[in-house]
């Protein structure tokens, strides 16, 4: 039997014993939600980590494929590698743009890297832990012209990879992340050596040299393969061959070796033709591949867009120049007068140009970039020039004895035929100078000064339009207009670029075989000042071309007028009252050539010129 105490003792007892196991409880619950924090931080953690390594697999996977691309893309040109090496100079300079270049790297580099990206989805994977990465859908070389001509991207430049996601499942829960990557490569110097290629291909000094062996080919009977059918050429051309080289090697560092494999050679002649210059061969029978690249739209909304470089000419089919009436030929007395042959030889070549950078070892098996471009030359030029002599075609048997027909009468010359009646002359019997053809001399056109003393050539209309033409500094051609553009009956030339051969000066060959050596330096520096100003500049109105065309030639083709003057006056007298109001002696010779950079007052003169 209890007392009240033992009672009061067993109450504590039990408390305490309560207390306890609360306290125990309740440590125990703690315990349980603390190991489920630091599971859940621990997953966290995990899921952390797979994910920084994944991404850091990307950023690896994007500068290895940017190693592997260049070296790609650089071997075909600029090309992808399943399409023949790109052509930079097809007789002219056609080398591709920065943008095109971004496009097939960015195509190259965005398949290799996703080749990486679905290696890693393959790679052994646990059962509590399953990781898949999107493909990218886009990447960007982020160079532009501007830091390309700079030198920027010479040794570094920064590609961007987007649209790529990574999912990860681990212990039923997920988490997805995007997996953009921008990347610095460094130590590849594709760039830099796209842009001296680029340069190299810009100046063409390969067709100079060219131009320069066509004459060779005189020596040679038949037409073919020039190994094979004219040695004396295929020399030649593997000396211009050397010598584009040696401008090429000249643009890089000691660390680039270049050299050249030459695919074909082959040159024809045909008796006369109507070229003029060394031009442009279209549709060669052999030697004629030009390969393009064909890219797509870049994958990003700012893309560099080039503008194009075609110019468009000013002269359009009213602004035929009027000429003088036909000069009247004297009685035929075939005194001076011989007849002229030549030929127009044609000729093309192509060959591969690499350079190899040795400076960086890249991240592929290949370890260098060589870089290749096709290049393909197709020209065609008046050469083998010859002359023969003329006589006349008498009205009468000639005494030899008197020099008088038999009949007593005075012999009248009917027409020049020539003495050598074997072959095909390419001209009539004409008047021929006997002086010999000046040399050209280099001025610079916008530093002619006033008074215009100009040198007069010698020579055919041929050697007479090419004298001038070099002595200006331009890169124009003289084309023949029987069946192209068809001049007026008004018109000598016009220069345009709606002719056959597009831009050029279009003239009447068989006027021009008639007139004397004075008017065709006229009539050639008129036309070639038209030249200078549709290239250069662009005129205010169709008198300014004209008085401008009048005074640098020392023409006299146009009759003008100031507003409501009714007194004609011809371009010196313009000049004169310009000088006297408006222009200063500077800003004449400016407005001549159509740069806008006179002064209002100057400029306004020109608004109150007319033609009469």
């Amino acid at each position: 039997m209890f007392g009240k105490k033992s009672q009061s003792s067993l109450i504590i007892i039990v408390g305490i014993i309560s207390v306890a196991v609360l306290l125990w409880i309740f440590n125990l619950y703690k315990q349980t939600s603390d190991t489920k924090e630091f599971l859940k931080n621990l997953k966290i953690s995990k899921i952390q980590e797979y994910l920084e390594m994944f991404k850091g697999y990307t950023r690896n996977s994007l500068i290895l494929s940017a190693h592997k691309s260049t070296i790609e893309i650089s071997k075909k040109g600029g090309n992808p590698f399943r399409e023949p090496i790109r052509t930079w100079i097809c007789t002219d300079p056609i080398y591709p743009s920065v943008n095109e270049i971004r496009y097939f790297l960015s195509e190259s580099t965005k398949n290799s890297l996703n080749s990486y990206l679905l290696n890693a989805n393959k790679s052994k994977q646990t059962e509590d832990i399953k990781i898949l990465i999107d493909p990218s859908t886009c990447v960007d070389y982020d160079v532009s012209d501007s830091s390309l001509m700079k030198g920027e991207n010479d040794e570094k430049f920064n590609v961007g990879a987007y649209g790529s996601h990574i999912y990860i499942n681990y212990d039923f829960d997920a988490v997805n992340s995007t997996n953009s990557v921008y990347e610095e490569i460094t130590r590849d110097r594709f760039w830099y050596i796209y842009r001296n290629f680029r340069e190299w291909a810009s100046k063409n000094t390969f067709k100079k040299y060219v131009c320069q062996c066509m004459n060779l080919i005189c020596k040679c009977d038949k037409s073919g393969s020039c190994s094979e059918k004219c040695l004396v050429f295929e020399e030649c051309i593997n000396n211009a061959l050397n010598n584009a080289l040696n401008d090429l090697q000249k643009s890089f560092d000691e660390y680039v070796e270049c050299g050249y494999v030459k695919n074909c050679c082959y040159q024809e002649k045909q008796s006369c033709g109507d070229v003029a210059g060394c031009t442009n061969w279209e549709n060669p029978p052999q030697c004629n591949k030009c390969n393009y690249g064909n890219p797509d739209k870049l994958c990003t909304a700012n893309d560099l867009t080039l503008s194009s470089n075609e110019k468009k000419s000013y002269f359009y089919e009213e602004y035929y120049t009027p000429r003088m009436a036909l000069p009247q030929e004297p009685e035929d007395t075939c005194a001076d007068k011989k007849v002229e042959m030549w030929n127009t030889v044609k000729a093309s070549t192509e060959a591969i140009f690499s350079c190899v950078d040795k400076k960086y070892v890249l991240s592929s098996p290949e370890k260098y970039i060589t870089f290749n471009v096709h290049v393909q030359m197709s020209l065609q030029s008046r050469q083998c020039y010859s002359e023969g002599q003329c006589t006349c075609k008498w009205n009468c048997e000639i005494n030899p004895s008197t020099g008088k027909c038999l009949d007593g009468k005075e012999p009248k010359c009917l027409e020049c035929v020539p003495t050598e009646l074997a072959g095909h002359w390419c001209t009539e019997c004409k008047a021929s100078s006997s002086k010999p053809v000046s040399e050209p001399i280099a001025l610079d056109f916008k530093q002619v000064n006033v008074p215009i003393n100009y040198k007069t050539y010698s020579g055919n209309y041929q050697q007479i339009f090419e004298q001038i033409k070099s002595e200006m500094g331009l890169n124009v051609n003289l084309y023949n207009d029987v069946g192209c553009i068809k001049i007026s009956d008004s018109a000598w030339c016009w220069t345009t670029s709606e002719g056959c051969n597009g831009f050029g000066v279009y003239c009447k060959f068989n006027v021009l075989q008639k007139l004397p050596e004075e008017k065709l330096n006229i009539l050639f520096r008129h036309e070639l000042t038209h030249v200078v100003q549709s290239l250069y500049y662009h005129c205010n109105s169709r008198t300014q071309l004209e008085w401008g065309a009048d005074y640098y030639a020392g023409s006299n083709y146009y009759d003008f007028k100031f507003n409501d003057d009714t007194n004609c006056i011809k371009a010196p007298e313009v000049t004169q009252e310009l000088l006297g109001k408006w222009c200063t002696e500077d800003e004449i010779k400016k407005a001549a050539i159509c740069d806008p950079s006179i002064s209002v007052n100057c400029l306004n003169a020109f608004k109150s010129l007319h033609f009469c």
